[in-house]
């Protein structure tokens, strides 16, 4: 691939026209583009308008400097040279700078005699000393050596976007496009796998047919007959309960994964999923309690009601267990916490999915394969 970069040059003009024209014919030798503001005259803001355009599209700028300080931007009180070293700084191009190294013996017509413009010009070359490693030349063959030299090892050593012609544009983009789309397909396999395998260390978590158990819930049984009607239960005796006991549910992973997760096909905020959980236990402690010590009241013509109560701690357990199997995530809401009572919310994850429609799939009896 032929990659051309494009340098813009900075200097005087009129005290520098020979060393200017024998960079500007030997950069192409290097495979550069060079852009020099030859024809376009240094002489208000809109001209500093069009060079900052320049400037923002090449790869490298050369700032060539001798004994005059350069034409000052009216009002501004600094070189059309300084200001386009200070904008290349500005956006992180690369600067090399070449600085006459005997001013003193440049011809009078070529150095400012004005001692303010002199001061200019001093800190000018300071300022290109302290940041930079200057490259000193004696006369436009020295200067196009070591211009040739330094462009070369900037070239090697901080290659730049450059400049390439269109067929090879479009042999790079039918490559990229090559690369891109098998990193698509590799994505979708890797995201085909993730939904079918359990996150990295989870066989040691608790799963499956392993037990789940929540042991001396305390029950009791009440007469709906004995119930107030009002829903607030302020300032109303509380009804004692018909009769009383403690029971212990057991509960596997799956059972849970079965009962559970088809409520988060769509999210559902922390409350909910609270409450999700609740209803679910709530109905097995139910089961049991009438299974094991409460079934002598269903022939009694009452309709009756368990009242129990679950820790906090149970409901915890389930969704971080849930959550560390890869069954679930939790995002983070997009509305605005001013706006959104809760900003955490549960959903059911791709493997998720996969392990629910496996708990529901009927599976083959391996004594008739």
């Amino acid at each position: 691939m032929d990659k051309r970069y494009q340098v813009f040059i900075s200097s005087t003009y009129e005290d520098l026209i020979d060393e200017r024209q024998r960079v500007l014919k030997v950069l192409p030798e290097l495979k550069c583009i060079p852009i020099g503001m030859e024809l376009f005259p240094a002489s208000d803001k809109k001209s500093w308008d069009y060079i900052k355009k320049v400037i923002n599209n090449c790869d490298y700028c050369i700032v060539i400097s001798a004994g005059k300080y350069g034409t000052i931007i009216d009002g501004e009180q600094i070189s059309f040279t300084e200001k386009e070293y200070d904008y290349a700084i500005e956006k992180d191009i690369p600067v090399l700078p070449f600085i006459h190294e005997d001013i003193g013996s440049i011809s009078s017509s070529k150095v400012d005699s004005d001692s303010a413009i002199r001061d200019k010009l001093n800190n000018f070359h300071k300022k290109l000393n302290s940041n930079h490693l200057c490259n000193f030349f004696q006369n436009k063959d020295d200067l196009v050596l070591k211009v040739s030299m330094s462009i070369l090892q900037l070239s090697e050593e901080n290659p730049a976007a450059g400049w390439i012609r269109t067929s090879d544009a479009d042999e790079i983009y039918a490559q990229d496009k090559v690369k891109l789309l098998d990193q698509i397909e590799f994505l979708k396999k890797k995201l085909q796998s993730d939904a079918t395998q359990p996150p990295p260390g989870s066989e040691e978590f608790a799963q499956g047919d392993d037990i789940f158990e929540i042991k001396n819930i305390p029950v009791e049984l009440f007469s709906r007959d004995d119930l107030p009607d009002s829903d607030s239960i302020e300032d109303i005796d509380q009804p004692k309960p018909v009769d009383s006991n403690k029971v212990t549910i057991k509960l596997t992973w799956d059972e849970i994964i079965k009962n559970i997760l088809p409520k988060l096909m769509f999210k559902q905020d922390n409350y909910q999923f609270g409450q999700i959980i609740k209803d679910f236990l709530y109905t097995r402690i139910d089961d049991k309690a009438y299974g094991s010590f409460f079934g002598k009241y269903l022939e009694d013509k009452r309709y009756y009601t368990i009242s129990s109560c679950i820790n906090e701690e149970y409901i915890n357990i389930i969704k971080y267990q849930l959550l560390v199997l890869g069954c679930i995530k939790y995002v983070k809401s997009s509305v605005p916490a001013l706006l959104d009572l809760e900003d955490l919310y549960w959903q059911i994850t791709q493997y998720g999915e996969f392990k629910l429609m496996s708990a529901f799939a009927i599976r083959k009896n391996k004594r008739n394969l």
